[in-house]
């Protein structure tokens, strides 16, 4: 099945109109119809609005896998990852942290707390 057919078939199950698709992804309906019928193919960013509003995952969408949904996203931590996905100063401070260890994490996070004890 081609990436066209997979998204009329998941548009369909989810009893969605191809004008109602667009407006979801901010599209016009004859773009959807051209991703339908194999005239465009979207871009990464827009097979990833595609696959959360059919909730599956990326690699379902593609058919790299069979299984729908191969993990569930805690909303906390989606908020958390558009956050900082969203503020260049959030991004810096990850960077420079990741490679940490845990101790360095904890105390770092002590520090926080005591500059903003919210």
């Amino acid at each position: 099945m081609s990436l066209g057919n997979m998204i009329r078939k998941l548009r369909k199950e989810k009893n969605m109109t191809q004008t109602e698709l667009g407006q979801k992804i901010n599209v016009a309906k004859s773009t959807i119809s051209q991703y339908e019928n194999n005239i465009n193919t979207p871009d990464i960013k827009t097979i990833q609005k595609l696959a959360k509003i059919f909730e599956v995952s990326i690699s379902y969408l593609l058919e790299e896998t069979t299984e729908r949904n191969t993990y569930q996203i805690n909303p906390e931590l989606a908020n958390c990852l558009t956050k900082v996905s969203e503020r260049k100063d959030l991004q810096l401070l990850f960077e420079k942290t990741k490679d940490l260890s845990p101790k360095s994490i904890q105390q770092i996070i002590k520090i926080i707390q005591a500059i903003d004890p919210d």
